[in-house]
């Protein structure tokens, strides 16, 4: 299966120097092959969704995230006693 984006849209020359302008034109074009990526997933009957029950492994253990956990919470303590 093969999914390219159908948009022959030409953007207009103001757009393409407009940076904000110009990635939401990115964004939208995206955003469309998806949307019709999935339609032509469903129609050939693909699959394209994780199973309910998929479980993926953790990049950074459980030990790791409770320091990271940890340091978030004191400096937000910091944080709070330096406002008052």
């Amino acid at each position: 299966l093969v999914c390219t984006s159908s948009d022959a849209e030409v953007m207009e020359l103001s757009v393409v120097h407009d940076d904000t302008e110009r990635e939401l034109k990115f964004y939208d074009q995206a955003f469309e092959a998806v949307r019709e990526s999935i339609e032509k997933f469903d129609e050939s009957g693909h699959k394209w969704r994780r199973p309910d029950d998929y479980l993926a492994e953790m990049v950074k253990s459980d030990q790791h995230m409770k320091r990271v956990k940890e340091k978030l919470l004191y400096e937000k303590k910091l944080a709070e006693e330096q406002e008052e």
